[in-house]
């Protein structure tokens, strides 16, 4: 996948913008794939391998949500280990992995996590924290460690010149609440931090967990589980092969894959969205972000009346408004939020749970999202019709899930029309009759000849 130029990579190494990187490798690119597959697969040319994906351009592929159950009962879970680095004090022959020693002291014995414990070491509280079973207090809660192998720590110059609260987010951001060993991370999608995020009204910033076929778990996009399963007196342990840093803003995270969303950063920017988005407060956001695709299926004729002409322009931004929602963060098994807006608890939610979400837009109009589960498989559905194609995209300020066509509110009641009926916007007409509510139109522009300015797909 060739969307970063050397330059780009090497600049986002540099923390806190580090985690664009272990954030939105979004992009599905087989061919890629292939190669990192191969290079993943012994941590100590971890190094060598964030240089050839620089060099090359290269990112570890992200396989749809929609395959990942048809992988599950081919896992072989001891064999993702044997060729993998070995917790010296524990495991003999990749084998047995309990043991009595807490999380702290399993990776302070170990000789390939000497990095993250010089880490945490600043921060006795945190020490503290995992080394505290409920022998030792009764209140006491199990975490899930992912901690970084000493490799994983090249890829980042500069993380241990960053200020203490910087590094001391790193390290919340490494540990998760609960015990969470390697077959439940298969049915697990986002995992709850230690580390609260402010821009989420306070909230524990989440981990994405996935699993892809022939990669195993893995974390941000970016970080596989590199040696899993050690089970401490106070939680789990999973090794994994880069470091997860809290991710950044919206926006930031969106510029960093633009073969995805280049056509949707240029409608931010066009539309003047960026510059009324920055000048709200909100806790948390769920942006529904079309990609690249989504918009080339709008056709010529729409995107040259959206990016090509002032009156567009608005329906654009509008657009961007009603795939908006504030103050509410909505993860394929999480929310975060205002209690209204939270559905109501099945009474007996069964094998398959369903939960549907009727959410405030920035435009005004609502925006339905109906989640749909089963362990380890989750489909995500927006106004009924509308997949999400990547899901839990985490960011600072709330999640990004990405829409596979662009979406549009409901017909106004105004407009004649059975309300169960949603037909396709494929004309500037439809476009007006969707949107004409919410837009201050003065209907003087002429539809652009050539969708010139139009975006093009990338993918």
């Amino acid at each position: 996948m060739k969307f970063l130029t050397f330059a780009a990579v090497a600049s986002a190494f540099a923390i806190p913008d580090a985690s664009v990187i272990s954030q939105l490798v979004l992009a599905d690119n087989k061919a890629a794939a292939g190669k990192a597959v191969k290079a993943v697969h012994a941590v100590e040319t971890a190094k060598d391998t964030v240089k050839d994906w620089i060099r090359e351009g290269l990112s570890p592929s992200v396989p749809s949500a929609f395959d990942t159950d048809k992988e599950l009962n081919a896992v072989d879970l001891d064999a993702l280990s044997t060729d993998l680095p070995i917790f010296d004090p524990i495991v003999v022959g990749g084998k047995s992995k309990t043991s009595n020693l807490t999380l702290y002291q399993l990776i302070a014995s170990s000789a390939n996590t000497t990095q993250f414990v010089s880490l945490i070491n600043e921060f006795p509280e945190l020490v503290t924290l995992l080394n505290t079973t409920t022998l030792d207090d009764p209140a006491a809660v199990n975490h899930t460690l992912f901690v970084p192998v000493d490799t994983a720590f090249a890829a980042l110059p500069g993380w241990n010149e960053t200020t203490t609260a910087v590094r001391e987010s790193i390290v919340r951001y490494h540990i998760g609440v609960g015990d969470l060993p390697y077959k439940v991370l298969f049915a697990t999608h986002t995992v709850p931090s230690l580390y609260d995020e402010p821009l989420l009204g306070g909230e524990a910033q989440r981990l994405r967990v996935r699993f892809e076929k022939k990669l195993g778990v893995r974390v941000n996009f970016a970080a596989r589980i590199v040696a899993p399963n050690f089970i401490a007196a106070n939680g789990v342990l999973h090794a994994i092969d880069s470091v997860v840093v809290p991710p950044t803003f919206v926006g930031r995270q969106l510029s960093l894959v633009p073969d995805h969303y280049s056509s949707l950063l240029l409608a931010m920017q066009s539309s003047n969205f960026t510059q009324y988005i920055h000048g709200l407060t909100l806790n948390g956001s769920t942006v529904l972000a079309p990609s690249n695709a989504a918009f080339t299926l709008l056709g010529p004729e729409l995107n040259a009346f959206l990016f090509n002409t002032p009156r567009g322009l608005k329906y654009l931004q509008a657009l961007l408004k009603y795939s908006t929602v504030p103050n509410a963060t909505v993860y394929s098994d999480a929310f975060y939020g205002p209690t209204t807006l939270v559905p109501p608890a099945a009474a007996n939610p069964g094998f398959v749970q369903r939960l549907h979400y009727q959410l405030p837009t920035l435009l005004g109009p609502t925006v339905s999202v109906n989640v749909t589960s089963v362990p380890g498989y989750t489909v995500m559905l927006v106004n009924s019709k509308v997949r999400v194609a990547v899901q839990d995209g985490v960011a600072k300020n709330g999640v990004i899930q990405e829409v596979d066509h662009v979406v549009f509110p409901p017909l106004p009641a105004t407009v004649p029309g059975s309300p169960w009926v949603d037909p396709p916007v494929k004309t500037v007409a439809d476009l007006v009759a969707r949107l004409g509510p919410y837009v201050e139109d003065d209907g003087d522009d002429e539809v652009a000849a050539a969708p010139a300015a139009a975006p093009v797909n990338e993918l």
